[in-house]
């Protein structure tokens, strides 16, 4: 993707929710939020744009410079996860970007395996990849440039100043600690989520 030095992306942010990702993202260029209902993320931020369409049998027309895709592909029966691949490539420019999470099927298993979560923790449709099967599913529309996995840090932790120190020396201060995770969860495969980074073909 080529943009002009002073030229802002114009970016898309599907199913957005309640829009703080969204919100998040319009630091860095003009951009609209997507979801099937849009009224709770347009009371909470009155000045984005957004737009209520279903991604998978509607065709937005406009085009975007990057989409985001986070923790949605994971959600969609497995016919319609190709059908959402198919939307997103349609909705880049050409050479567009699409970043993309979603959750790594491997380490979710083992935690429910290891009852760290539940089924009822979980939302109707949970169709979860692991990277071979997201690779072979973005590979004839788009060349990744990065997959890899992160560490996630519960909500209820945040906004804590004594835990945010020991977050900070622990993730920080010593660069693999989330093998520490790994090893509680008994996994010796890296990161509950994984993330995207893929140029359009």
């Amino acid at each position: 993707m080529k943009l002009k030095s002073k030229e802002k992306p114009r970016l898309i942010d599907l199913r957005c929710g309640f829009g703080w990702l969204t919100h998040e993202l319009s630091k860095y260029g003009a951009i609209v939020g997507v979801d099937l209902s849009a009224d709770a993320a347009r009371t909470l931020y009155p000045n984005l744009k957004f737009i209520e369409t279903n991604i998978i049998e509607d065709k937005i027309e406009e085009k975007y410079n990057i989409v985001v895709s986070s923790e949605v592909i994971e959600h969609l029966a497995q016919k319609d996860q190709l059908i959402y691949i198919s939307k997103v490539y349609d909705l880049l420019t050409k050479g567009g970007i699409l970043i993309m999470t979603t959750p790594n099927k491997p380490v979710v298993e083992r935690l429910l395996i290891k009852n760290y979560i539940t089924r009822g923790d979980l939302q109707p449709i949970e169709n979860w990849l692991n990277k071979e099967s997201l690779r072979t599913l973005l590979s004839p529309y788009f060349e990744i440039s990065f997959m890899g996995t992160t560490m996630f840090r519960p909500d209820f932790t945040r906004n804590n100043r004594y835990i945010d120190l020991a977050y900070y020396f622990i993730h920080i201060r010593i660069v693999k600690s989330y093998k520490l995770v790994n090893n509680i969860i008994g996994s010796s495969i890296k990161g509950l989520y994984m993330t995207i980074v893929a140029s359009k073909r």
